[in-house]
């Protein structure tokens, strides 16, 4: 497995391959990293990229088909000008990591993905303090349970499918709603902040199966809908609703991918999902408007890595 030795790299800006000695890592294929502890993460850093640079994450769910998500984005990244991570969180057998939850305070996946985004600003010189996010299933439970925890590090996030929801909803415990959330994971979800993120659910069609990996238990029946089709409609309403009784102006959204049930790659080859996902990610900052991808580009460079 490749790795990186880190050595005297600039950050803050992106120089041209003519002025730094660049890497392997460039534009051509999405390499695995591995970082101390045994935490991976699958990185691609296309040809040329966008200015201002942007990074987008792309969190797995159950599969753990992080290079798989990567290797099917990477044509968008490389349309988009813009880096991909794709964090491998270990595997635990549970959902802790879908919480930002674990027995081991330093695998919390939330602090396992910041030393990340560090080694990879630092590795790359393109910040990382505030990114765009997808997660599919439970990459989707990830990411909206993030956005709530670190609201000013989340640009704007695209959720597929995810089988279950917290709630803006303080009279709730955490994981369900927001009670004793802070107290439990010492983060801010505070909804004055969260819910100003732009926020999209895509769901396929055919996703109304109660398969083996849906939470199934009576309250999250009862609460929240009893597949991930209604799930997804009905959290997006709650969001919606909270925003509005608090006169905050929001931007949520509900899709529906034709011919596609739970499966990323079926939602990304029949539903059209990376195309409906990046028009509403990189649409998000210009409140609706289509968006058209920078054509100022500068060559993706690293600064002097070696492999070992």
């Amino acid at each position: 497995m490749p790795r990186v030795r880190r050595g005297n790299m600039p950050r803050g800006s992106i120089k041209r391959a003519s002025s730094v000695r660049t890497s392997g890592l460039c534009g051509r294929s999405a390499r695995r990293m591995l970082l101390p502890g045994g935490h991976e993460y699958w990185l691609y850093v296309p040809p040329r990229i966008a200015l201002p640079a942007r990074v987008l994450l792309a969190v797995h769910g159950i599969s753990r088909n992080a290079r798989e998500q990567v290797q099917l984005f990477q044509p968008w990244a490389d349309k988009y000008g813009l880096v991909l991570i794709a964090p491998l969180f270990l595997d635990q057998g549970s959902s802790r990591y879908q919480r930002l939850e674990s027995k081991e305070p330093e695998n919390r996946s939330d602090r396992v993905l910041q030393r990340i985004l560090d080694e990879v600003e630092e590795l790359t010189g393109i910040a990382t303090a505030r990114c765009y996010f997808f997660g599919f299933s439970g990459g989707g439970q990830f990411v909206h349970r993030y956005a709530m925890a670190y609201p000013g590090r989340v640009k704007a996030a695209v959720l597929g499918a995810p089988g279950w929801y917290t709630y803006p909803d303080s009279a709730v415990e955490y994981p369900f709603g927001l009670r004793d959330a802070r107290s439990r994971l010492g983060d801010s979800f505070d909804p004055e902040e969260f819910l100003q993120i732009p926020i999209a659910v895509f769901v396929g069609e055919r996703d109304v199966a109660r398969d083996a990996s849906l939470n199934t238990r009576p309250t999250i029946d009862r609460r929240q809908g009893m597949n991930r089709l209604d799930r997804g409609r009905y959290w997006i309403a709650a969001m919606r609703a909270e925003a509005e009784r608090r006169d905050i102006a929001s931007r949520f959204e509900f899709q529906v991918l034709p011919r596609a049930g739970h499966s990323f790659l079926e939602c990304m080859e029949q539903g059209g999902l990376a195309e409906a996902a990046f028009r509403f990610l990189f649409s998000a900052e210009t409140q609706g408007q289509p968006s058209t991808p920078s054509t100022e580009v500068a060559p993706a460079s690293l600064a002097a890595c070696s492999w070992i």
